[in-house]
């Protein structure tokens, strides 16, 4: 687990860091970026805005290629709504207790762009609210085949997630989904999930729409320097052997 989680941390941080460029609307080509002897001055890792064609996110809600929304004098800004729930037993027993926040984007200068990403914001909430069901109808199984045993007690199980914007401008929107549940045993199990969009046309964007495909190679060896130097003499984080692999699966995304 501490080897998914280190390494989709950093990727989520590299594509929010870098896959979304400067401010002024094209992305960043990481001119002060030196790695392993690469220098990515004259050769961007990332793929600017105008060179992603039509064909990119297939897979996900975004306007028609003609609707490219000038958001150039927008605000973009995010409110964060707090959200507590929680299922009890017969007898008053907290089951599961669930405690987050909800995003919703706002785009001054272009509220159908704003609409686009509060969507798909809403299709991953909600791809979550379906975990979340499933785990609470396992906790009433889990109390309903315990709870008669002598000096047993649940403690209950929950679901804490908060939400970070990384960047809010008219080029990109990224935030960062933070989740910590809890289904029993020693300690909750802890992941982070990234959604980027377009500011220009709520398109969700994947790590296939932001970095060049050439460019693949250095990604990894960027991502895997970044473990190593992060983890790799920490006496108390260890590595499987594996971990390289793993960097490499999830970079597949990216096409050669």
């Amino acid at each position: 687990m501490k080897k998914m989680v280190s390494v989709l941390l950093v990727i989520a941080l590299l594509f929010t860091l870098f896959g979304c460029g400067g401010a002024d609307g094209a992305v960043s080509p990481m001119d002060d970026f030196e790695m392993s002897g690469i220098v990515s001055n004259d050769a961007p890792m990332v793929t600017a805005p105008e060179e992603r064609g039509a064909e990119s996110n297939q897979d996900t809600e975004q306007a028609p290629a003609a609707a490219c929304y000038d958001t150039s004098g927008s605000f973009v800004s995010v409110s964060i709504s707090d959200e507590l729930a929680q299922t009890s037993a017969g007898d008053g027993t907290v089951l599961f207790y669930v405690q987050r926040q909800i995003p919703k984007v706002f785009a001054s200068g272009a509220p159908e762009v704003s609409d686009i990403i509060n969507r798909q914001i809403g299709n991953y909430i909600q791809l979550r609210d379906n975990d979340i069901s499933g785990w609470e109808a396992d906790a009433l199984d889990f109390y309903n085949a315990f709870s008669t045993e002598d000096d047993y007690e649940f403690y209950g199980w929950s679901c804490y997630t908060s939400v970070t914007s990384y960047r809010l401008d008219p080029s990109y929107v990224s935030l960062v989904f933070y989740e910590s549940v809890y289904l029993g045993g020693a300690h909750p199990s802890n992941t982070q999930s990234a959604l980027n969009f377009d500011a220009n046309s709520g398109a969700l964007l994947t790590l296939a729409d932001v970095f060049k495909a050439d460019r693949k190679e250095d990604l990894i060896a960027l991502v895997l320097d970044k473990i190593n130097t992060t983890y790799g003499n920490n006496p108390d984080f260890a590595l499987f052997e594996d971990y390289e692999d793993v960097v490499r699966d999830h970079l597949q995304t990216i096409p050669s």
